[in-house]
């Protein structure tokens, strides 16, 4: 029997039904662009954490964001529709966000199964935990279950991987809302940290919150001063520097690309056609951990002693070392 793909609105009250029924409702979420066996796996897994299963799948916008140009390959609803026909499925619904943070405080499920690539410590825990619900973690994917690598095989383009880094503290020594170009020095073995990533056919894209310009302390004109020497050391380096997004803003007025804000890293997507699920998002400070998390990017923290939650995916003491893990993670 095919499951309902319901409005948020109704998929809510169906749930609440299930609960006053004394139902354990479980619930995953996904884009689940190409069904494939891995898919089918999770949806197994994801039932057998529970009594009762609801699927939240991405809407076309979302899938867009973080996949980039060409996907979905499918639209939301014929996704949705596939998805409701599967064994053990009860309910689907369709969501806006890339994370369905608004969705899950609706539905209120006693589980979330998320898969190994988001990690048990993901960013949706503390909400799940907050009303005595649990993460689960499911069973790691097989070779070649890829929506991503299903789709080229049906001829569409691979969007670019990038590398976002933070730039004070992770690329350049960070001496406190630096303005002068005379003041950038390089983080040891950064160079050529970059130089490996753009070998391996990272896009290399800076995002940084620069609040000394909303704070009065130094000039957008002195900003991109100190930028037009980052780029000559690195092209010097033999290394292209795709853009540098900035956010001027001070933290308490509230915009929407101050890091942990995910205005810069979606700009950069949109800009550049990136699949924000093959990209990194690479930095010093939890901000930078959490607004990769937020936009579906794998994280890596570095010279860094900051306990994040959500933690990153890779936590190393050198930019070096975290190349190290994240090639081998690729």
């Amino acid at each position: 029997m095919t499951a309902p793909v319901l409005s948020l609105e109704d998929a809510t009250r169906l749930t609440a039904d299930w609960r006053r029924a004394g139902k354990r409702v479980a619930a995953v979420s996904g884009s689940f662009d190409i069904l494939h066996d891995g898919h089918r796996r999770l949806l197994a897994e994801a039932k057998a954490a529970g009594e009762m299963l609801i699927v939240l799948v991405n809407s076309d916008a979302s899938v867009r964001a973080y996949k980039g140009p060409g996907r979905p390959v499918n639209d939301a609803r014929m996704r949705a529709s596939r998805i409701a026909a599967q064994d053990g499925v009860d309910a689907v619904t369709i969501f806006d966000e890339l994370v369905p943070l608004a969705a899950l405080e609706k539905i209120k499920p006693d589980v979330l199964a998320n898969g190994p690539e988001y990690g048990a410590d993901c960013i949706e825990r503390p909400l799940v935990e907050s009303w005595g619900g649990k993460i689960v973690m499911t069973s790691p994917r097989a070779r070649g279950e890829s929506s991503s690598a299903m789709a080229r095989g049906q001829g569409a383009l691979e969007n670019p991987r990038a590398i976002l880094l933070d730039r004070d503290g992770t690329l350049i020594e960070d001496p406190g809302y630096l303005s002068k170009p005379e003041e950038v020095v390089w983080k040891d073995g950064a160079m050529a940290a970059l130089t490996r990533l753009q070998r391996a056919g990272f896009l290399i894209i800076i995002t940084t919150n620069q609040s000394g310009i909303g704070r009065g302390y130094f000039t957008v004109k002195e900003m991109e001063e100190v930028h037009a020497r980052i780029r000559n050391d690195l092209a010097r380096a033999g290394v292209r520097l795709i853009a540098i997004y900035h956010c001027p803003h001070r933290p308490d007025e509230g915009c929407d690309c101050r890091k942990p804000a995910t205005g810069m890293l979606l700009q950069a997507a949109r800009e550049n056609g990136l699949d924000l699920s093959k990209s990194w998002m690479v930095g010093d400070k939890c901000s930078d951990i959490l607004a990769g998390r937020r936009t579906n990017m794998l994280t890596a923290l570095v010279h860094s002693a900051a306990d994040c939650s959500p933690s990153a995916h890779v936590r190393t003491e050198s930019l070096a070392e975290a190349v190290d893990r994240i090639l081998a993670w690729s």
